[in-house]
């Protein structure tokens, strides 16, 4: 038997999931400008650039999502193997320790990982 499915669908829990997390950083940027007019600080101009950061961002992470959904759509496993990939990312990014300790040998490996900052 053959499931009923619509394309449209498959898009909509990776976006529903991004519509809710800008909602929050929508609210989160309105308490913080709040904030600021209370302490009378004023932003730099580097705000300017913050939508275009924000849409690389979104096309990005909707894209991981999107792919990741089809993934795990045509592999019922592969859903056990997103956390393990997210956790290995993120033991590999300089998030806990130094950059500093790592061998001057393995700086150029090191330093051209996608995940670290």
């Amino acid at each position: 038997m053959k499931r009923n499915t619509f394309a449209t669908c498959d898009a909509v829990v990776p976006a529903s999931v991004m519509i809710v997390g800008f909602v929050n950083f929508l609210t989160s940027g309105l308490i913080l400008l709040e904030l600021m007019a209370w302490y009378q600080q004023v932003p730099s101009g580097q705000v300017v650039t913050l939508p275009v950061f924000m849409a690389i961002a979104f096309a990005v992470a909707i894209g991981a999502g999107l792919r990741l959904a089809g993934l795990n759509g045509q592999y019922r496993d592969f859903r056990y193997v997103v956390p393990f990939l997210v956790q290995f990312g993120l033991d590999l990014s300089p998030v806990g320790f130094s950059s500093a300790i790592i061998p001057n040998h393995w700086r150029l490996l090191y330093f051209s990982n996608l995940w670290q900052a």
